[in-house]
């Protein structure tokens, strides 16, 4: 439980401090459930003036392989210190489970605690599947983010970290604990799944690494939209035409470069995102990873 709560707090330190809206609450912390299993658990959410969640989305698995963004609504009513919320729809999945078989949290009445500049989340939680039947339940705990930042500024003070060989080093690791939560890994027959709003998406394509002539290929839905792109530092933009239903974007690397393996980095889009979601391969010669993307209704 401490290497966890360090985890997190180191996590909290490199992913905040690279500037998020000051509006926006944010919590982390953990799903524990009633058959002792502990899941990573993030939720971030404004609020209007009505107590109602706005821009709401949770992230649980926070590190494991199975790492899903889901939508939630509810409400925050900081008077009578209550929380509750439901997770509405997947955003994004690694997770290999079908639509039907994702278990959405859903918390009612979690209580809001305040202690001095620190702000607790912890009650129980249901699991519910789409078609309403149970799948699961615990304890939910979840901390501020601005608490854990300040834990994390006090880590990163301590003699333990003061005694390591160089800043660069600690900064290493913030930099491999950030790309480890904000970016989706694609290595070999990989995929990811999104939930996509609208019949386009823009997709940004760019070396990941130090530019030695890594090349890929592109195909979307099995056409081939890209052919041996050696990828530089300088973004080769697509904006890529979506059809209802299940769209698949296969990435192909044809050539390692002279550092292996193969890493492109990738940014996709829609016109109602501003911010993209980032995935990045690491491919061998002929090997291949996959987007998905579920556009629903035509919208």
């Amino acid at each position: 439980m401490k290497q966890l709560f360090f985890t997190l707090i180191l996590f909290s330190f490199s992913y905040f401090s690279h500037g998020q809206s000051g509006k926006t609450h944010e919590f982390i912390g953990t799903l524990q459930l009633s058959d002792g299993n502990m899941i990573t658990f993030k939720i971030s959410f404004n609020v209007d003036l009505t107590g109602n969640i706005t821009d709401g989305v949770s992230v649980s698995d926070i590190y494991g392989a199975d790492r899903t963004a889901t939508t939630i609504k509810g409400t925050y009513d900081t008077i009578a210190k209550k929380i509750s919320f439901y997770e509405v729809k997947n955003i994004s999945t690694k997770a290999s489970n079908e639509p039907e078989d994702f278990c959405y949290v859903q918390v009612k009445d979690g209580r809001i605690k305040k202690e001095k500049d620190k702000v607790i989340i912890m009650g129980s939680f249901k699991g519910k599947f789409p078609n309403g039947k149970s799948c699961g339940d615990g304890k939910i705990y979840l901390m501020d983010k601005n608490f854990l930042f300040k834990m994390g500024e006090k880590v990163m003070q301590s003699d333990r970290f003061k005694e390591m060989d160089s800043t660069g080093k600690m900064k290493q690791e913030i930099a491999d604990y950030k790309e480890r939560n904000e970016v989706f890994k694609l290595s070999v027959n990989e995929e990811v799944k999104f939930n996509w709003e609208g019949q386009e998406l823009t997709l940004e394509l760019w070396d990941g690494g130090n530019e030695d002539n890594d090349e890929v290929e592109l195909y979307v839905n099995n056409k081939k939209v890209l052919d041996r792109l050696i990828i530089t530092r300088n973004k080769k933009v697509l904006v890529v035409p979506l059809q209802s239903g299940v769209n698949v974007i296969k990435v192909l690397a044809m050539n390692e470069g002279s550092e292996k393996p193969c890493t492109a980095n990738i940014a996709i889009r829609n016109s109602t995102l501003v911010e993209p979601t980032y995935l990045r391969t690491k491919l061998k010669v002929g090997e291949q990873a996959f987007i998905k993307l579920t556009v629903r209704d035509g919208k």
